[in-house]
């Protein structure tokens, strides 16, 4: 696992150490998604986005506590979307 300030990357992606999903912003709108750490760099970089766009941050956290139907996009079929994380 690996921690930076008060986040937290419990999940292993391979090589990539990724926090839970969490709602978060782009240009775009609200999203579910995942930040992953970079070692290299040492900080975080978004990761995915594993929902499609919500209007509002309260939406997305609603769909977030409630259950969402995952994205299934051709750059996040590298997740194991269909089950949960490995966990480190």
């Amino acid at each position: 696992m690996r921690e930076y300030g008060s986040m937290k990357f419990p999940h292993k992606f391979g090589n990539d150490y990724c926090t839970d999903l969490r709602p978060m912003q782009s240009a775009a709108g609200w999203y579910l998604g995942r930040y992953y750490f970079d070692d290299e760099m040492q900080c975080p970089f978004p990761y995915s986005r594993e929902s499609d766009y919500f209007p509002t941050k309260e939406a997305a956290e609603k769909a977030l506590q409630q259950g969402h139907e995952p994205r299934n996009a051709p750059e996040n079929a590298h997740l194991p979307i269909a089950h949960q994380p490995e966990h480190n």
